[in-house]
């Protein structure tokens, strides 16, 4: 090995286990060709070397740094993404050498979790091999995790652990999927649409496209409606209208395969809600806006309903965008609740910032760095009171006036009870034109029409080339409409 880059590897380490973050950020941008398969090297050996020489108490803080870069090192953008990830794996190898379960048991199910999304992410090795270890590590650290002691971590690595089976590569394939499909569902218990809906939104997401993928439609539509709940839910507690509109742009894709899971499982009365709820939703939106009051409401409910609507809206605002996944906890303390008896030195819960998961941008739920999770727990805390403040002013509301609800929830429309309302002669034609490129082969890339009678909805399919010539026939009769002359009478 060459003397002089271990040297530099060596000084380079040490001088991110002593940095705050935002300096580790300009090292690693300042040190770019130091970032290789030999810095895990290193760093096993600084690490090994630096902890036998040190007390217990250092030796835990540092450790503590150690799996903090870890974390960072596996989310930096920079570099070669292969080695970023052997270096944090090396990192959260050395922190399960010191937090032992029986000792630290959330700090070492944290790690577990953080080492088996390190490995699902993993390009070195194979791949299959890389997978069966993530699976290995998601249990493991369910075992601590669990539903009742920690829900929310609970929920992650049952999203992160369904996500790693939807990938797996060895076993039967059909099973894989019917357990990523179990583990999913499983978060969905957790991750709602009211409570947590960013994490709703990511977990329906994904359970829908693979149902999707696999053809397996009513395990598409039952995703794609969770995460469609979950837009909506965010779209009520935004203020922003820039927000919102950003909200829908964003998943109109949900929208489209929602549809197209409707049609291809040939629940033709689901896909038209699907395309009127958005209209709907907007509608209220509207009225929202306006802030309409019940008619028989005092000046104090007025006033109240006013506050814990900004409130509300404030504070989903702040957590859509400012909610960590799981940060790495304070070690359990003797005797502490759920753990084992510890050694008599261990670091003060304010003394240990912890690493955060590190989620697949396109898998697994994602995290800012901006809220500790004491801060956390209170803003949650705080919009479940204001929820049930609202819920409680909305019932007594509702003893006087029950139809003022309809204004806060958009129901879905009742196809079958809208059908009952035309007659045998009329028919109604619901168009939809997607953007494409969603749905697969053997389904239509153009558009769609619904022509709904009294008894009957019938599907409709036109190509892209179809669609292309309506659309020329309606420019050139509107601009003939437009380009026609009104004559004078008589002439």
């Amino acid at each position: 090995m060459n003397e002089k880059r271990r040297e530099a590897c060596l000084t380079l380490i040490q001088s991110l286990l002593n940095s705050p973050e935002d300096e580790q950020i300009a090292l690693l941008q300042q040190h770019l060709e130091l970032l290789d398969d030999g810095f895990a090297q290193y760093l096993r050996e600084w690490t090994t070397q630096t902890l036998a020489a040190i007390k217990s108490k250092e030796a835990t803080k540092t450790t503590i740094n150690i799996v903090n870069f870890s974390s960072l090192i596996q989310e930096f953008p920079l570099g070669s993404k292969s080695s970023n990830i052997e270096i944090a794996i090396a990192g959260y190898e050395v922190g399960m050498q010191v937090f032992k379960r029986d000792t630290y048991a959330e700090f070492w199910a944290a790690i577990q979790n953080n080492l088996a999304t390190a490995y699902s992410d993993r390009i070195r090795g194979d791949r299959g091999e890389n997978i069966e270890k993530a699976i290995a590590f998601y249990e493991s650290a369910l075992e601590v995790r669990t539903r009742q002691a920690l829900p929310q971590n609970w929920a992650t690595t049952q999203h992160n652990l369904a996500t790693a089976y939807s990938d797996r590569i060895r076993g039967d394939r059909g099973e894989n999927i019917e357990r990523a499909i179990a583990f999913y569902e499983a978060a969905l218990e957790v991750c709602t649409p009211t409570a947590l809906p960013i994490d709703c939104l990511q977990t329906g997401r994904n359970i829908g496209n693979l149902g999707f993928a696999e053809s397996l439609w009513e395990t598409a539509i039952f995703g794609y409606e969770k995460a469609i709940e979950a837009v909506e839910q965010s779209r009520e507690w935004v203020t922003s209208d820039n927000r919102k509109r950003e909200l829908i742009e964003e998943n109109l894709n949900i929208y489209e395969k929602m549809m197209q899971s409707c049609i291809n499982h040939q629940q033709y009365h689901k896909a038209i809600q699907t395309i009127e709820r958005s209209k709907s939703r907007y509608l209220v939106e509207l009225f929202t806006n306006s802030e309409i009051y019940p008619k028989t409401a005092t000046a104090t409910e007025k006033q109240q309903l006013q506050n814990l609507r900004r409130q509300i809206a404030a504070a989903q605002q702040s957590l859509e965008t400012q909610t960590p996944i799981s940060p790495l906890p304070p070690p359990l303390t003797k005797g502490g609740p759920g753990g084992v008896p510890g050694p008599e030195e261990v670091p003060c819960p304010e003394e240990v910032p912890g690493p955060e998961e590190v989620p697949n941008d396109s898998q697994r739920t994602t995290q800012t760095r901006s809220l500790t999770p004491e801060s956390l727990q209170q803003q949650k805390h705080n919009l479940e009171t204001q929820l049930q403040q609202l819920n409680q002013l909305l019932e007594q509301i509702k003893q006087r006036e029950p139809e003022f609800t309809l204004t806060q929830k958009v129901e879905p429309l009742d196809i079958t009870k809208f059908q009952q309302t035309l007659n045998t002669e009329t028919a109604i034609i619901e168009w939809y034109i997607g953007t494409g490129g969603h749905a697969p082969s053997t389904a239509p890339t153009g558009g769609s029409a619904f022509i709904i009678t009294r008894h009957n909805i019938e599907l409709v399919t036109y190509t892209a080339t179809e669609i292309a010539e309506l659309e020329t026939w309606k420019n050139n009769y509107l601009d003939e409409y437009r380009d026609k002359k009104p004559t004078k009478s008589g002439n």
